[in-house]
């Protein structure tokens, strides 16, 4: 569950979910075993066994400081927006003033069945300030920030798939979310009037 802090009445941290990342080590830990279990048994008559144990040791290496470092992600409401703070450091600071629009979507997961929420909050010329994922994020969570942020909420009227929202909104989503085959533009983004009708039929 995503843990909140308040140090007044008017500041509240909200944290991603807790399993999230150790979840994320073990599967990468499921993933790794059977790969170096290969890999030792092919180099260790040969004599490079070394060369496989540095490299699991980088693996294990990255994997902990991933680990570590997610524990300083927090997002955090204040009276004038919203601190976005990620691993090393890096913070966005959102003020309310600067959203012009959030549109709140549920975006089907890889299997077809569950859905995730999704925040995205725009500017006044449609450019991405802020995202928030369901798979990192509560429900709860994602629903404080946009009332938090305070700018008209945009509804999408039935969940939708990632190929979908790709084919309308490209640019909102990451490089690694998008696919050549999708990444025709729609001419108008959902916050205009007539897409934004189109949501909240």
């Amino acid at each position: 569950m995503t843990e909140v802090r308040g140090t007044d009445v008017r500041t509240q941290t909200f944290r991603p979910r807790s399993p999230l990342f150790g979840q994320l080590a073990v599967a990468t830990g499921v993933l790794t075993v059977p790969v170096f279990a290969v890999l030792y048994w092919i180099s260790v008559p040969v004599g490079s066994w070394l060369v496989v144990v540095a490299l699991q040791v980088l693996v294990m290496l990255i994997v902990g400081v991933g680990v570590i470092a997610s524990r300083s992600v927090f997002v955090q409401l204040h009276d004038w927006g919203v601190e976005d703070h990620w691993p090393f450091g890096f913070t966005s600071r959102v003020r309310s003033s600067d959203v012009d629009t959030i549109l709140l979507i549920d975006l089907y997961t890889g299997n077809g069945t569950e859905t995730v929420p999704q925040l995205f909050a725009l500017d006044g010329r449609d450019t991405l300030v802020l995202r928030m994922r369901g798979q990192i994020w509560t429900r709860s969570a994602i629903q404080q920030v946009a009332a938090r942020l305070g700018a008209p909420v945009v509804h999408a009227p039935v969940p939708m798939t990632l190929t979908d929202f790709t084919r309308i909104e490209p640019q909102l989503l990451t490089w690694f979310e998008r696919r050549p085959l999708w990444a025709v533009r729609a001419p108008r983004t959902l916050a205009a009037s007539a897409d934004r009708r189109v949501f909240e039929q």
